[in-house]
């Protein structure tokens, strides 16, 4: 059998497993820690969580327009369902979401390089990130939503948090003006928590697949080397 016979039969197997994975290189991964501040029901002011949420940048985005009695018109790029893993770990308690196709929704709205005329006497710059996550499970009960808002705020022109409104959704800088939240439970818990870190990374591929490239690399060379040899 001659080299590109072996390396077509090699290559075959790597395209069924890649078929069957998700698309790990349009992943990103949110991991965050913050604490609770205003609260009622399970929650307890002042306790801690970590987390973390995964979106997938392939979603498809629309343009929404939104006209305030100021007359300012801030443009958004809305997304639908691209989160496809949640979790938010307190001490005593676990909120968790994976998409299932029967329940729960997801959401993530993207304000990028807009503009208030009108806003406290003075002209009022924004990048911002919403993410919705909507009826998941709670260790303590069912979650209504789940919000995280971020973004950063500027008087003097453009803050650059966010390079455009387009997925992939990855700040440029984290030097943010607030990280902010709201947990909706039972109809009647809302509690609101601030965010003290966030960090925003790629999902590596599987290892199985890295293992794999790495033994088609390990033929290709085998290969070569007893060809080498013949000659």
């Amino acid at each position: 059998m001659g080299l590109k016979q072996r390396l077509m039969y090699g290559l075959l197997p790597l395209a069924a497993i890649l078929a069957l994975q998700p698309a790990n290189a349009a992943l990103v991964q949110f991991d965050f820690t913050g604490v609770v501040r205003v609260t009622s029901g399970h929650y307890t002011s002042g306790e801690s969580f970590s987390g973390h949420y995964i979106i997938d940048t392939t979603v498809s985005g629309t343009e929404s327009i939104r006209v305030y009695s100021s007359g300012d018109r801030i443009t958004s790029t809305n997304y639908n369902n691209p989160v496809t893993e949640f979790e938010m770990i307190f001490a005593d308690k676990t909120i968790s979401y994976t998409p299932d196709g029967l329940f729960g929704s997801s959401s993530i709205r993207v304000f990028n390089d807009q503009r208030f005329n009108s806003y406290g006497g003075g002209s009022y710059y924004l990048d911002r990130l919403i993410t919705n996550i909507s009826d998941v499970n709670g260790s303590v009960g069912r979650v209504d939503l789940v919000q995280f808002d971020w973004g950063e705020t500027s008087s003097n022109g453009w803050p650059g948090l966010l390079t455009s409104s387009e997925m992939p959704v990855v700040a440029t800088d984290y030097s943010v003006d607030y990280y902010q939240g709201s947990i909706s439970a039972d109809g009647n818990q809302n509690i609101h928590f601030q965010l003290t870190s966030l960090e925003v990374t790629a999902v590596p591929l599987p290892a199985p697949i890295w293992l794999f490239l790495s033994g088609l690399l390990s033929l290709f060379a085998v290969t070569k080397r007893k060809s080498s040899i013949v000659a």
